[in-house]
């Protein structure tokens, strides 16, 4: 996905106009946007497999901290890194869904052909898939456990744990 947001980025770098880009790691809400169905009906989430940790980051904080960068001076020209406070598998993350919705939740690790057929079949379009496998595959390397303290400093506030993102949504995992 990166690779394919850079030529936007380099575009209004060498624009003129003024520019502050928010990187934000995996959002929490794809787990109550696009696993919640599976968690419900079957008490587990499937990926592409990958053991490496993911600093997962709520989009309540990427929004508190572009309101920052959009009403406090100083952010022009710089480049935000934004991620939650705590950096999980995927097993760990079906852990913390487990205790909070009280039953188990159990993640599935899919091969890349597998998890690609699975997302043509709930009709997401192949290039689509074919960049969110690469995404896979990026985390599947490691990368994606560099924990940020840009939330905090930005916001004053300590960014979301997934156990209260789960917390908070757990109507949409019952």
């Amino acid at each position: 996905m990166a690779r394919l947001h850079r030529p936007a980025e380099a575009a209004l770098q060498e624009s003129g106009l003024r520019w502050t880009f928010l990187r934000p790691n995996f959002y929490m809400q794809n787990f109550s946007r696009q696993f919640a169905a599976s968690i419900r009906s079957a008490g587990r989430f499937a990926q592409p497999r990958a053991d490496a940790p993911i600093s997962f980051v709520d989009v309540r904080d990427i929004a508190r901290v572009a309101a920052r960068v959009l009403t406090a001076d100083g952010h022009d020209g710089r480049v935000h890194a934004l991620t939650g406070p705590e950096a999980l598998t995927y097993d760990a993350a079906a852990g913390v869904l487990s205790r909070v919705l009280d039953r188990p939740v159990r993640f599935v690790g899919l091969s890349d052909a597998d998890a690609r057929a699975a997302m043509l079949e709930r009709g997401l379009p192949a290039f689509h898939a074919d960049a969110l496998i690469e995404v896979s595959r990026a985390y599947r390397d490691g990368g994606a456990e560099t924990v940020t303290t840009t939330v905090r400093d930005l916001t004053g506030r300590e960014p979301t744990t997934f156990e209260q993102f789960v917390r908070d949504h757990r109507s949409a995992f019952v």
